[in-house]
């Protein structure tokens, strides 16, 4: 079962752009305070103060849905994309790290201009709703890329069903 667990956990790690990529030294966004102010698909207002990596894990998630059963339905309406079958040699887990990398980039990118490298808590970067909207359906297809590569490992582990 930690076997298992270990390989659920390292396909996430590398489906998530900050793990990929940094920025001057900023550790993957850990060393970068944001404060991600929203409005969900139904109105609502939604803030949440983080790190750029920690918004990246959980709240640009969390903004789209009230639980990940939900945002995983709709995510679940798509068929999944097709990718790579295993095995996963090291010159296609590469492919897959740069492929990811490139949403890390792109994730800086969208930052607002002035963006600092690294700063405290006290001092965050405000991320406006343009944001959120702006990386929406990268983000949806990174988490279902994620899920077919996930899928295609345990299924190449276990058998398919």
């Amino acid at each position: 079962m930690r076997a298992l667990k270990l390989v659920v956990h390292l396909a996430g790690d590398l489906e998530q752009p900050l793990h990929a990529s940094e920025h001057n030294g900023d550790q993957g966004g850990n060393r970068l305070h944001v404060i991600l102010h929203a409005k969900r698909s139904d109105g609502t207002s939604y803030t949440r103060a983080s790190t750029f990596h920690s918004m990246w894990d959980d709240s640009l998630v969390d903004l789209q849905a009230y639980s990940w059963g939900s945002y995983a339905d709709s995510l679940d309406a798509d068929p999944l994309p097709t990718v790579d079958a295993p095995p996963y040699d090291d010159a296609r887990v590469a492919a897959w790290a740069n492929d990811t990398h490139a949403l890390g980039i792109r994730a800086y990118q969208l930052l607002p201009a002035g963006t600092p490298d690294h700063n405290d808590s006290s001092h965050p970067v405000e991320i406006s709703n343009d944001y959120a909207v702006a990386i929406k359906a990268e983000l949806d297809r990174e988490l279902v890329k994620g899920a077919a590569r996930l899928k295609a490992i345990l299924e190449d582990a276990f058998g398919s069903s």
